[in-house]
């Protein structure tokens, strides 16, 4: 089930992090892709948000990942170091850290997006169209 691949908060400290992600970073440590496979992205439309330690080994000066593709394990998202930005390589997602957990959250509570649809599985998985 999708809670049980919840990974505790981290208590790693990185300088020259946007001030959204290190917080978020303390109370959520990202998730454990191997106990979930390609189920249950947290961030639409594909994404399980890495665990910190692998992040910060995959960061370059200007820019970390904070998620990974659920089916395409070389596809990150990434944070902009010098402006906050979520963006993948193809596109911008959101233009901070909180606007993105803020977008998931409406979703959660409200699930009317114009962009993605939530769909909740009896057996606990979340899945988005």
């Amino acid at each position: 089930m999708l809670h049980a691949a919840l990974l505790p908060p981290s208590s790693t400290r990185v300088p020259g992090l946007p001030p959204d992600l290190a917080a978020w970073w303390q109370v959520f440590g990202g998730v454990d892709r191997a106990a979930l496979g390609d189920d249950s992205p947290l961030l639409p439309l594909y994404w399980h948000p890495l665990d910190v330690e692998t992040a910060l080994r995959s960061h370059d000066t200007g820019r970390v990942p904070i998620a990974a593709d659920c089916y395409e394990e070389d596809e990150l998202l990434f944070v902009d170091l010098h402006d906050g930005h979520v963006f993948s390589d193809d596109a911008a997602e959101w233009p901070s850290v909180t606007a993105m957990l803020d977008h998931v959250l409406r979703i959660f509570e409200h699930g009317n997006d114009p962009a993605y649809r939530l769909l909740r599985y009896t057996d606990g998985h979340i899945n988005w169209e």
